[in-house]
C-alpha cells in the first residue's frame, strides 16, 4: 500500500535541500513547520461513511443520478442512461438554468507532476476495466479541475457570499491535502478525488466557508476525476478495489488553500463550467 507517508518522503512537494543546511536555515524551518501541520483524517470527515465497500461478487452497477446526471455526457450511446426525469431540469446531462457552486481550483500541472497520480493513472489505464473509462472526458475538463465546497449558491446572493468567504480566509491560512480515490454510494460510476483540509485549532476552514455561504456542513469536499462509461463486471469491481486498496490513504498533492472561486455551469461535469468569481487570497 502506497501510503502518505510514503508518498511525503519521495514526492517533490517540499524541496528537502543538501544534508549541509543547518536547523537555522529557511529550508530547515519549511520541513519543521510541514512536519507540524496536522490534516483531517478521512474518518473524521464524511468519506468512509460515503465510500462504496465492492461487496464480493456484485458488479459495479450505475445509480439512477450518474445515469441522468453524468452518463449522458460520458457515454451518450448508452442504453440505460436516463435522458431527462419528472422533477429535474436535466436533458441528456444539461439543464438551462446556470448553477453556482463555491470551489478550490486545481491545476491540473499540480495533479500531472505528482507520482502517486501517475502510478494511480497507469494501474487504472493497465486494468482489465482500463477501457470502460472515458479518458477524453478528462482532457475535457482539464481546465476547470476542482475541489467543490458548496454547491446550490443563487445568483442573486454571489456578492453577499464573496463578503462571507474572505471574512473566512482572513482568519487564517490554510493548506489542504488531495487524497487518494474514492467512489461513493451516490453517482456510482464516478471516481473522486477527496480532500482533507489542515487543522488550525480544530477549525475545519471548508466547513466555515460552508457555513459562511448559508449551505450545509457535509464533510465531504471532492474532486470528481474519471467516469465509467461502462458498468463493471464483478471480477472487474474486485479489481478495481484492490487498485482503490493500494492507493487510498496516499497523498496526491498538498497545496495553499489560496485561491476560491465561484463556478458557473450547465452540466455537472462542468464541460460548459466558466469562473463568475476568482478570488486569490
Amino acid at each position: 500500500m502506497i501510503t502518505s507517508e510514503q508518498h511525503s518522503a519521495g514526492s517533490c512537494l517540499l524541496y528537502r535541500g543538501p544534508k549541509r543546511h543547518t536547523a537555522g536555515t529557511t529550508v530547515d524551518r519549511t520541513r519543521r513547520a510541514a512536519m507540524q501541520r496536522r490534516f483531517y483524517s478521512m474518518s473524521e470527515l464524511a468519506y468512509e461513511k460515503a465510500r462504496h465497500r465492492f461487496p464480493p461478487g456484485e458488479p459495479l452497477l450505475f445509480d439512477e443520478s450518474y445515469r441522468l446526471a453524468h452518463l449522458p455526457l460520458v457515454a451518450p450511446d448508452h442504453p440505460d442512461l436516463i435522458p431527462s426525469k419528472a422533477g429535474t431540469d436535466y436533458c441528456m446531462g444539461r439543464y438551462p438554468a446556470a448553477r453556482y457552486g463555491l470551489v478550490v481550483p486545481v491545476s491540473w500541472r499540480d495533479l500531472f507532476a505528482s507520482p502517486v497520480f501517475l502510478a494511480l493513472d497507469q494501474a487504472l489505464k493497465d486494468a482489465t476495466f482500463g477501457a470502460k473509462l472515458n479518458r477524453h472526458i478528462n482532457d475535457q475538463r482539464l481546465q476547470n479541475l476542482h475541489v467543490t465546497i458548496a454547491g446550490g449558491l443563487a445568483e442573486a446572493g454571489i456578492p453577499a457570499s464573496l463578503r462571507s468567504i474572505t471574512s473566512v480566509m482572513e482568519k487564517a491560512q490554510f493548506r489542504y491535502r488531495l487524497m487518494g480515490p474514492l467512489i461513493g454510494e451516490k453517482n456510482l460510476g464516478r471516481i473522486y478525488f477527496p480532500a482533507v483540509p489542515q487543522k488550525i485549532g480544530d477549525i475545519d476552514f471548508f466547513a466555515e466557508l460552508q457555513a459562511a455561504v448559508h449551505r450545509p456542513q457535509t464533510g465531504f469536499y471532492a474532486m470528481g476525476y474519471y467516469h465509467f462509461a461502462e458498468e463493471l463486471t464483478p471480477a472487474e469491481a474486485q479489481e478495481l478495489s484492490a487498485i482503490f486498496r493500494e492507493f487510498q490513504d496516499a497523498v496526491i498533492f498538498e497545496a495553499e488553500t489560496d485561491r476560491l472561486g465561484i463556478i458557473a455551469t450547465n452540466d455537472d461535469l462542468t464541460l460548459s463550467g466558466r469562473y463568475v468569481e476568482l478570488r486569490s487570497f
